[in-house]
């Protein structure tokens, strides 16, 4: 997919038929993204993210538990902090999407 509109834009693309689905367009909880407005939520994919927190050895959402419009070729800040680590920090990312019956099953990439 190199230098495709995918790429620079968010969208992931159906390698068959060019089908896309777009990112986010701001943070959004999960509630709104899995039951809010069909015309503002189909067709479209974020991210969220969590980081591991040792004391209590549970995974920690970050940014509220939002998800994230998906990272294009602007910096995406997932996680901030006040002091250097002394030991390394776990992430995890996934991928939420809320697709309908208009887009062609298939494989979806972005790179």
């Amino acid at each position: 997919m190199g230098g495709s509109a995918g790429d620079i834009s968010g969208q992931l693309v159906n390698t068959n038929t060019s089908s896309t689905i777009d990112t986010l367009v701001s943070a959004t909880s999960e509630a709104t993204f899995a039951n809010g407005d069909t015309s503002t939520y189909n067709n479209k994919w974020g991210i969220k993210s969590s980081k591991y927190n040792t004391s209590t050895s549970d995974w920690d959402p970050l940014v509220d538990g939002n998800y994230l419009p998906a990272p294009t070729n602007n910096t995406v800040v997932i996680d901030t902090t006040s002091k250097p680590n002394t030991t390394a920090n776990n992430y995890r990312l996934g991928i939420g999407a809320r697709v309908d019956y208009t887009k062609p099953s298939g494989t979806y990439t972005n790179t």
